[in-house]
């Protein structure tokens, strides 16, 4: 798997530059293929490798980012950090899940991002007793493929910019990054490929998860709330919408409207068009509407979206051999994240870690 392929793909402990990922993530490069499957995460079969109890009551939550939640070997994690790795996890798994299989996971998503971040700080750890070290060299060709990767329209400034990130941030993130692989290279065992028998056992036990889903051409119209908007200048912003929805259903061309109108800068290039979105991430109500209907405006956090779905491109099985390169990648990538479950495991039966909110406050 190549230096972009390791950032763009997966939620684990060692994910760096989380949220430049993020950003990314949105952006295209987190789209599920038959390519990345080996890299997806079953949450809901996911085994806590902490002892510690972790936050159940999510009401009890503080809102200051800077409160401390969980402290391990003396190492802070803060509630900022945790709701970004949180989100991140929720960004990674749009159009794996159903929208509402997402909305139940949730608080085992946000019980899972919490652990990452434990995790991150063992092995970081483990990194600075073992004195591993990255050439600069490497980091600059890690650094340049990450610019190289970038979807199409999406600048590396716009990135940092969305992401609250600099270039000597993402750079030492990176670094934590790489010396993470380096260490897990030294310490996790050597993994067997598979043999026929089992891979063909594998095939038919999760031939859904390999299937191609059905997907949905999109053209979007995206206009943005304004930093720190109130509830009158995010009504302006859908009253907007609003007459630009009719003024398409009047008979000016929606794909003229976007081009035009959009916020966003990738969205402006491509006339809003959005190819090939899998079935779930979208409402159903938006993805299954007919081609001469205008959805929305639907809001969201940062501003609102028309969408026009334009194309559609059904699903299909595939076959063993189709996927076996896959498959094969897939149970190699279960037996890596068994041994690294089992080698956080070991750390964190040695280390200090205190849980500081919800059910878990006060446990060692």
């Amino acid at each position: 798997m190549g230096p972009i392929r390791q950032v763009c793909n997966g939620i684990r402990p060692l994910a760096a530059a989380a949220g430049v990922i993020g950003v990314i993530s949105a952006a295209g490069c987190g789209r599920s293929t038959p390519s990345d499957l080996q890299d997806q995460v079953d949450y809901t079969r996911s085994t806590d490798i902490f002892s510690a109890p972790l936050p159940g009551s999510l009401a009890t939550l503080p809102r200051d980012p800077d409160t401390p939640v969980a402290v391990v070997n003396g190492h802070p994690i803060r509630l900022g950090q945790w709701e970004q790795a949180f989100h991140l996890q929720q960004m990674r798994l749009r159009g794996r899940l159903p929208a509402e299989e997402l909305a139940r996971l949730a608080p085992r998503l946000r019980q899972d991002a919490l652990q990452g971040l434990m995790a991150q700080l063992l092995l970081r750890d483990e990194v600075e007793e073992a004195g591993l070290e990255i050439p600069e060299a490497a980091l600059d060709e890690h650094m340049e493929q990450l610019r190289e990767g970038l979807p199409e329209g999406l600048g590396w400034d716009e990135v940092l910019r969305r992401a609250g990130a600099t270039e000597a941030s993402v750079r030492e993130q990176v670094r934590a990054q790489l010396q993470v692989e380096e260490l897990l290279r030294e310490q996790l065992p050597e993994i067997p490929p598979p043999g026929d028998e089992e891979v063909r056992e594998f095939f038919e036990a999760n031939a859904e998860r390999f299937a191609e889903p059905e997907r949905a051409d999109v053209r979007q119209l995206v206009l943005r709330f304004p930093d720190g908007a109130g509830e009158a200048e995010r009504e302006a912003v859908l009253e907007r919408a609003r007459r630009l929805k009719e003024e398409a259903e009047s008979g000016v061309p929606f794909e003229q409207l976007a081009a035009e109108h959009t916020e966003d800068p990738r969205a402006r290039e491509t006339g809003g068009l959005l190819a090939g979105l899998p079935r779930g991430v979208l409402p159903p109500e938006v993805f299954d509407a007919g081609s001469d209907v205008i959805s929305g405006p639907l809001a969201a956090p940062s501003g609102v979206q028309l969408l026009r779905v334009e194309g559609r491109t059904p699903g299909r099985e595939r076959s063993l051999d189709e996927v076996r390169e896959q498959l094969v990648a897939a149970i190699t990538e279960q037996r890596r994240q068994a041994a690294l479950r089992d080698y956080v495991s070991e750390l964190s039966a040695k280390a200090d870690i205190q849980i500081l909110i919800g059910d878990g406050a006060g446990e060692p």
